[in-house]
């Protein structure tokens, strides 16, 4: 307690770091319940988007879509599980949690209705609409 720095500045103490796996306990209080609300969000939204898109046709939107939805939830939510448990790991901290990963409902209205439905309406091929889809996600 009250060690300096040469710049005045009191230092921090130095946490126990542990292996980045290890860093955080993997169910809390709270845990069940911020599944449930990201889960019940993302699949509404999923719901939603799918039956503006529903021009486009079951092949794409079954196929495609909902399957691309969930490898990229997946992905996406295991990344920021383990970026949490990184910092944590680094830092020593164990009130960190991932950040909620899923999909944007501004975005979704906003893409469906701005860049996937106009092609549709203008070329009639859902294939092309569909294409440009993917494009415009990865272009964003």
């Amino acid at each position: 307690e009250g060690e300096t720095r040469e710049e005045g500045a009191p230092m921090l103490p130095v946490p126990e770091t542990r292996p980045w796996y290890r860093s955080l306990p993997w169910a809390t209080r709270g845990d069940v319940d911020a599944f449930f609300a990201v889960f019940s969000n993302n699949l509404a939204n999923m719901l939603v988007g799918t039956s503006i898109l529903s021009g486009l046709g079951q092949e794409i939107i079954y196929g495609r879509i909902i399957p691309g939805i969930a490898v990229s939830m997946v992905v996406g939510n295991a990344w920021y599980q383990v970026q949490a448990m990184v910092k944590a790991g680094r830092t020593g901290r164990t009130d960190l949690c991932a950040q909620p990963f899923g999909i944007s409902t501004p975005g979704l209205f906003a893409f469906c209705n701005t860049v996937i439905l106009p092609v549709l309406v203008k070329t009639n091929n859902p294939e092309l609409a569909w294409k440009v889809g993917v494009l415009g996600n990865f272009v964003q």
